[in-house]
Parts: structure tokens; C-alpha cells; sequence
């Protein structure tokens, strides 16, 4: 079950995937400029653009 905490950290991670797509930027420049790795956003991108699979432990960054 998702808590509070766990849904805020997903809107906020929303809007940050919405950010990089709109900017233009490579994953890679944007983890930089923002001061997240390069693996963070990656995976945040993935679950984002599948949130079904989420729930699922082998999926999870």
C-alpha cells in the first residue's frame, strides 16, 4: 500500500519527467544540471512511463 510520502515522491517525480521531456535535454544533462544521477532519472522515466509495473519489486530502482 502507498503512503502519503511514497504518492507526493511520485507527483513530484512526475513533474520532473515532465520537465526533462519538455526541455529537450538527454537524461544524462539533465540528472546533471539538477543534481540527480543519471541511474535516478532513468528509472524514475521508466516507472513513470509504466506505472502498472511499478508495484513489482524486480522493477523497482
Amino acid at each position: 500500500m502507498e503512503n502519503k510520502a511514497n504518492k507526493e515522491r511520485e507527483q513530484l517525480w512526475q513533474g520532473r519527467v515532465a520537465q526533462l521531456q519538455a526541455s529537450g535535454l538527454s537524461q544524462r544533462a539533465y540528472a546533471m544540471e539538477h543534481g540527480f544521477s543519471e541511474h535516478q532519472v532513468s528509472c524514475r522515466v521508466r516507472r513513470i512511463a509504466k506505472p502498472q509495473a511499478s508495484n513489482h519489486s524486480f522493477l523497482r530502482c
